[in-house]
């Protein structure tokens, strides 16, 4: 999994990161809100599931926490998709 930090601090992400475990490969930082052309964000938290071929294959908007995942995403965290 690969985050990125929009529109925050750096640092204060890293530290919230490290308070509250990371579970991502890797952190992109995008303190100027870039990201949001090119993913068409409207309102962060929001994660996307991207397929082989880079596409979009699902996205969630709001909070991914353990019941989130249990009940909506584990499903599709399938090798075809991710």
């Amino acid at each position: 999994m690969v985050g990125v930090n929009y529109k925050d601090e750096q640092h204060e992400a890293q530290r919230w990161l490290k308070q509250f475990g990371d579970p991502l490969t890797r952190n992109f930082f995008d303190p100027q809100g870039q990201a949001d052309i090119g993913l068409g964000l409207y309102g962060a938290p929001e994660t996307y599931f991207i397929d082989p071929k880079g596409f979009v294959a699902y996205r969630h908007v709001g909070e991914l926490n353990q019941q989130v995942w249990e009940e909506k995403l584990k499903v599709i965290n399938h090798p075809a998709i991710c």
